[in-house]
């Protein structure tokens, strides 16, 4: 027994001293103080929205052996607050050791900062609201800009009711026109002055923005009106034509022939009893496409307002 206790003693000393060693190592490295940024997760209900966010993080003091002090990674901890049952209003919320998840075991929390995190809790409202192209600078000399269409031009924001409910509307990034000298498409992002609002599932934003040769005039005179819309009687009108003033791009000017300019009055439910009033005249570009409709603008209608009357209609003999 003893022999082979003997046998390769040297060995086993060996072992035994590296055996020691690591204790000694490990019992008596020494302990130390480091400071970490840790992620705050602030817990509400489905239907309650911090009114200003939360910070992102909060400093985190851990006292603990130096070999794990260097290898904890601070992303593995969260500082967490739970505020399910919280009502909408100011809350005072603490932050301490209790709050962090994620300590290792041999691992203590020396400091929270800040300790304690003051709070407003409001109801989630979403709201659609319309989205407005904001503009910087001026095309050259010799061209206008005729105006511009958002698509969409409504979305969808999320946020604190006290905040939402007092937007009405939304303004792009600001769009530069300098340099511009025909019609463009740019991608745009919706700008959000308060931090408690988000955009709700939004897609791409885009704004087409008309500019074009700095337009001409054209008057159109004795543009026949036409009547439009189902009258309980025969309608007549005076006078039945208009003058019109257009102002547009030369190039598009010259597309609006005799023939492509109309003027429709609407006398659909008129009442054959009520004698006779007056409709407005609108002007229509039936051979001009949706695309270059924005580029025309009607300066004058005269008059801008026809006479109608309406008969009875007559009895088939």
């Amino acid at each position: 027994m003893l022999e082979r206790l003997l046998r390769n003693w040297h060995l086993k000393v060996l072992a035994l001293c590296l055996a020691f060693a690591v204790w000694v190592a490990v019992t008596g490295e020494g302990r130390v103080l480091q400071v970490y940024e840790v992620p705050l997760d602030i817990v509400l209900r489905s239907d309650h929205v911090l009114k200003v966010p939360s910070p992102a993080t909060a400093t985190v003091s851990l006292r603990g052996p130096e070999s794990r002090v260097r290898r904890l990674d601070p992303r593995s901890m969260v500082l967490r607050a739970d505020l399910r049952d919280a009502t909408p209003g100011p809350r005072s919320v603490p932050l301490s050791a209790e709050s962090l998840q994620g300590l290792p075991a041999d691992m203590e929390v020396a400091d929270v900062e800040p300790s304690r995190l003051q709070l407003e809790i409001d109801r989630r409202m979403r709201k659609t609201i319309p989205l407005t192209p904001s503009f910087e600078g001026a095309p050259p000399r010799g061209y206008s800009f005729y105006g511009a269409r958002v698509e969409p031009d409504v979305v969808v924001i999320e946020g604190p009711e006290s905040v939402v409910g007092g937007i009405e509307k939304l303004r792009t990034d600001p769009i530069r026109l300098e340099g511009r000298t025909a019609p463009f498409a740019v991608p745009v992002g919706a700008v959000l002055e308060h931090p408690g609002v988000r955009l709700h599932e939004t897609g791409p934003l885009e704004v087409e923005v008309q500019v074009d040769v700095s337009p001409l005039r054209r008057s159109f005179d004795e543009v026949p009106v036409a009547l439009e819309g189902d009258s309980s009687g025969e309608a007549t009108i005076r006078p039945s034509s208009v003058r019109v003033v257009v102002a547009a791009p030369p190039a598009l000017l010259a597309r609006i022939g005799a023939d492509g300019i109309r003027a429709v009055a609407d006398v659909g439910g008129t009442d054959p009893n009520s004698g006779a009033g007056t409709v407005p005249v609108r002007i229509e570009f039936p051979d001009i496409g949706a695309s270059d409709l924005p580029r025309i603008a009607v300066r004058s209608v005269s008059p801008q307002r026809v006479s109608v009357r309406i008969s009875p209609r007559r009895a088939p003999a």
